[in-house]
């Protein structure tokens, strides 16, 4: 008699392979409102006059804050590092407040819509703490 031929079981099928995932839909991040102004207002040495030529980026800015009824900014005087700390803290305080007077008195901008500060010298733009591109007044965001 012949022996039993014995078969090995069939294979399992191999396993369906995994969905491939779903595409996701790439969000970009909410654009951040800016929170600088980009125009610097220059100062003389030793001074808190508006110079002619910095009107026009003034103008510009004004025309901005009456476009955009619900900007408000801080505006930052800023002094080089000659002279004591006290007289540059007093010095680029004169110099915000005289900007943010343009503004109020020749756009209309509602004063509550500026905040000034006189930061002295302790923000440099430059290495050279005394150099004239640090006198001056920048505005942020608030």
């Amino acid at each position: 008699m012949a022996a039993p031929v014995v078969r090995a079981p069939a294979p399992a099928p191999a396993p369906a392979p995994a969905p491939a995932p779903e595409p996701v839909e790439a969000k970009a991040a909410p654009a951040k409102a800016p929170d600088a102004i980009g125009f610097r207002i220059q100062f003389a040495f030793d001074s808190a006059a508006i110079q002619p030529g910095s009107r026009p980026f003034l103008d510009r800015l004004g025309e901005l804050m009456r476009e955009e009824a619900d900007l408000s900014l801080v505006v930052e005087g800023h002094t080089d590092a000659t002279g004591s700390d006290a007289y540059n803290a007093t010095l680029s305080h004169r110099r915000a407040v005289a900007v943010a007077g343009y503004l109020v008195q020749v756009w209309n901008v509602n004063a509550t819509r500026l905040s000034v500060v006189g930061k002295g010298e302790t923000e440099p733009l430059t290495r050279d703490p005394e150099a004239p591109a640090n006198r001056r007044v920048q505005f942020r965001v608030r």
